[in-house]
């Protein structure tokens, strides 16, 4: 069948719904470009006119060959849908088997997908530890706290202390001062090793236990709908 004359002029496809007539100007376009609108312009025309959907009209000629048109492609995609009956017959498990293994193939790229995803992340995140480690390694000169810690001074009074109260030479009145002294030490190595990387804390936030990783990745959905 010739379909020159089932085309819309509009969407310059073969007619997707009734075909009607805009009047006055005579052109033939599918009846859903009006959508809910009961007027549009007719964009088809130099002047761009209004066309009322009231106005047009739906040519019995055209209308009939739309119908012909669209049964005789009811039968060829029926005519197909035997054939392809007819093969799924023969071996049915194999037609099974095939229909698995499209769905896995669409969870293998759908993970794959994912992983690439995953990758990206954490690929982020190592070149900014590079780019960190990188700096903390040129800076090293400039760790004041680090590279003025006297360590030997420190480990001399820690030392004493130390030998004073194994030999219980410490005052009873001097044990909280000594403690405090400690801790003022501890303090201060502290400070000195957390200067090499500027004072910062690095961590990594832990996964949220609770995600829900069937919306978050993709799940199987088996819809019961043969139709």
């Amino acid at each position: 069948m010739e379909t020159y004359d089932l085309k819309c002029v509009q969407c310059n496809k073969i007619f997707q719904s009734t075909p009607i007539t805009l009047a006055p100007c005579g052109w033939v376009i599918c009846s859903h470009h009006f959508g809910d609108f009961s007027e549009i312009t007719c964009i088809l025309c130099q002047d761009r006119h209004h066309v009322k959907k009231s106005d047009c009209v739906v040519i019995k000629t055209i209308e009939n060959k739309y119908a012909k048109y669209k049964l005789q492609q009811s039968i060829s995609e029926l005519e197909l849908d035997l054939e392809k009956f007819k093969s799924i017959k023969q071996d049915p498990i194999n037609h099974v088997n095939e229909f698995i293994n499209q769905i896995k193939n669409k969870v293998c790229l759908q993970k794959d997908n994912i992983q690439l995803l995953v990758d990206f992340h954490f690929d982020k995140i190592h070149q900014k530890l590079k780019s960190t480690q990188t700096e903390c390694q040129e800076s090293l000169s400039e760790k004041s706290k680090f590279n003025n810690l006297d360590f030997n001074g420190l480990k001399d009074k820690v030392d004493l202390i130390e030998l004073m109260f194994e030999h219980k030479i410490t005052k009873p009145e001097n044990l909280k001062k000594d403690s405090k002294s400690i801790e003022e030490f501890k303090k201060e190595i502290k400070e000195a090793i957390e200067d090499l990387t500027d004072g910062k804390l690095y961590t990594i936030t832990p996964m949220d236990q609770d995600m829900d990783f069937r919306n978050l990745f993709g799940k199987l959905k088996i819809i019961n709908d043969m139709n």
